[in-house]
């Protein structure tokens, strides 16, 4: 068994070495796949929990437009207010609840249109009513009402709310 130049001791030594090699090969694969599945966690979980932060990242949705009615305006209303308000994104009244700052808006100008992709509300315009198109006027609705677990369910309008897709 002594000796370079013995070919079943060449041929173990290369068994060997191809082993540590698939070893390798496997637990990049393993650690890849881990890895992947992490960040689809990770992307679901900002998707349930509207986290805006995460959403923003998340490759996998669209940017939306959607149309929405905003709360009567009070005498402390200042402009940047927070809003939380239903955002319909398509005439078919599919959309989630948003939150988002607007400017200051009048009773005329009480209505906005929010760029959004998932949570994450990029843009916002106030607009009057008749600004609106027709087909997403009935959508946007003309009475504010605040959201409540009970009857409106889960925040977004997905059946699956920690789906990382749109």
């Amino acid at each position: 068994m002594k000796g370079e130049k013995n070919p079943v001791v060449k041929q173990i030594s290369t068994d060997v070495r191809s082993k540590q090699k698939y070893k390798h090969l496997f637990v990049a694969l393993v650690s890849l796949f881990l890895l992947m599945l992490a960040v689809l966690i990770l992307l679901g979980y900002g998707r349930a929990t509207q986290n805006a932060g995460i959403d923003r990242l998340n490759p996998f949705l669209k940017t939306q437009i959607g149309y929405t009615v905003l709360p009567m305006p009070t005498k402390n209303h200042q402009q940047g207010t927070r809003v939380y308000a239903f955002v319909s994104d398509n005439v078919f009244g599919s959309g989630s609840w948003l939150q988002f700052s607007t400017g200051q808006y009048t009773a005329n100008k009480r209505w906005a249109v929010v760029q959004h992709k998932g949570s994450y509300v990029s843009n916002t315009r106030l607009l009057k009513k008749a600004q609106i198109p027709l087909v997403m006027r009935e959508q946007a609705g003309n009475i504010y009402t605040k959201y409540n677990y009970k009857t409106e369910g889960p925040r977004t309008g997905k059946k699956i709310s920690w789906w990382p897709f749109d």
